[in-house]
Formats: structure tokens, sequence, C-alpha cells
């Protein structure tokens, strides 16, 4: 067996994939954390859920708290070297997330940093997207905006449906855990956060932009004064400036104030050293 000490966050019939192939793979999986058991059907008869199911077959311990942040110390004491997690349905706090050396990885079935939070599969079906995958990311405590290590990639068919695709995204997660693991706990993967996941959303929250909408302009702006940027891991097309500025022109003074920045620099250019800019923190450009 593997020596490192894992701990397996998940819930539903996805997240029990990827715990079967952590068990498969002899890895050393010390406990698992799943929601609560609740009723089901219509007798409301208690079930376990897919995660406590599948733990209580290899005989792994399960916990199942209502709220995470009751049971800190619990998880402290079997000391998880890394933490895993996959549709687990709740917010894991920094108390936990500090714990293991090695970090806590999430797998996540999106192409991030598209379709970030829930329901991920539904909304790209939904959506007519003709690509979707699965992403092998860092978890921090800003939802789905940590360090991605690897993405793998599939097509959606044009008549496939949520059922369809959701059972090839969990044969992919499944072979994205096989090949991409090891590589990690060897130190093999440096990552990448993609300005999306970092500095963007990090300036809509600095700037208090109150919908998605106000983001996508602000997205738009920058496309537009510096022709392209990294968004996850293809590059974007560039917007006619005409067409961006009257979207900005939408905006309020808070946008001006950000375009007069953006006019000075680059996005890239930019480092996490912050400064205030009209008594709001901001990226300091490099000298």
């Amino acid at each position: 067996m593997k020596e490192t000490r894992i701990m397996f966050f998940g819930t539903p019939e996805f997240a029990v994939r990827i715990l079967e192939t952590l068990v498969e793979e002899k890895y050393n999986v010390i406990a698992t954390v799943s929601q609560p058991d609740r009723p089901v059907g219509r007798k409301h008869r208690i079930e376990p859920t897919p995660v406590h199911a599948c733990s209580m077959k290899y005989d792994i311990p399960c916990l199942q708290p209502e709220k995470l942040k009751d049971i800190s110390e619990e998880i402290k004491k079997y000391q998880p070297e890394l933490i895993m997690t996959c549709a687990y349905g709740q917010f894991i706090p920094s108390s936990i997330l500090s714990l293991p050396i090695k970090g806590c990885l999430n797998i996540h079935p999106s192409l991030l940093p598209k379709y970030r939070g829930g329901a991920p599969i539904q909304h790209a079906v939904m959506n007519g997207d003709t690509e979707t995958g699965v992403s092998l990311m860092e978890m921090i405590t800003r939802m789905d905006a940590g360090r991605i290590y690897a993405c793998y990639h599939t097509e959606i068919g044009k008549d496939e449906t949520f059922g369809e695709v959701n059972e090839r995204l969990m044969d992919i997660s499944c072979q994205l855990v096989k090949e991409q693991l090891p590589l990690y706990l060897e130190g093999k993967l440096e990552g990448h956060i993609s300005l999306a996941n970092g500095w963007l959303n990090q300036v809509a929250e600095k700037l208090h932009l109150e919908d998605q909408q106000e983001t996508v302009f602000l997205h738009h702006m920058i496309l537009s004064h510096h022709g392209h940027y990294e968004f996850g891991s293809p590059v974007l097309p560039m917007l006619q400036e005409a067409e961006a500025l009257s979207l900005i022109d939408n905006l309020d003074a808070r946008m001006n104030t950000l375009k007069q920045a953006l006019d000075a620099t680059k996005p890239d250019a930019w480092t996490s050293k912050l400064f205030a800019l009209e008594n709001r923190q901001f990226y300091k450009p490099k000298d």
C-alpha cells in the first residue's frame, strides 16, 4: 500500500468512482467524510450516502457531520497528509484545508475556470457546449479558484444527455487520478493559476462587483485593451474595441478607475503585491 495518508471528502455516486479508484490503486485512504445520511423515497427510510456505503464496503471510517467545522479536531487526529475531494457538498474551512502537509486536491467535472461551483455538467449540457472535461485542482478557501494541475477534455455530442456525459466524466476522472495523482505526490505537477481564477475574480471582489454581468463586462474590457489573456488553457479572441467600450459604458465610475489602471499595464505583468487605488486594494504592476 502507498504510504501517503489520504482523507477523502465526497457524497454522490460520482465521488464513489474516485474513492474506488484510490482503493484499487492501493492508496492509503485512512477515512472519508460525507454528507449525513438522509431519508430516501416515499417511506423516508434513512439510507447511507453513496460514499458512506462505499466506505463501509472497504471498512473505511466515514465521518458525517452536519457542519464540518464541528469535527476539525477529529479530522486533525487522523493526521491526513493529503485531502482529496469530489462533490462533497459543503464548504471546507481553512482550519481543515491547512492540515495536510501535501495539500488538498479537488476533482471538478468541468474545464476550470468555466462552471466553477455546483452542477457544472448540467450547465455544460444546458448551454449547448461542445466540450467539457475534468480538472484536478488545488483546494483553497475560495471556491474552485486554486492552482489547476491537469485538465482532461472530452467532446459533448449534439444530442447527449446529462446522464451520458456524467458517466463518461466519471471514467475520465478515474483515469485522471490514476495518471496524475502519482505525479502530484512526486512533486512533478507545477500547475497554474488562470487569470480568471486568480486576479480577475479577486479584482471583481475587491471592487465589489455585485453580479456576474459586471464581471463579464470587466472581462470584455480587458480583452479590448490587451488582445488576449489566459483563461484556463485556451487563448480567448479579442473583442473589437468599439464593441467592448459600448459594454464598458454601461458600468459606473468604478470601472473607469479600473480602465485607467489597465491602460498603464498588461494584466500578465501584475504581481500579488497590493497597493491602494482610490482607497481600494489592487494589484501593483512590476517596476
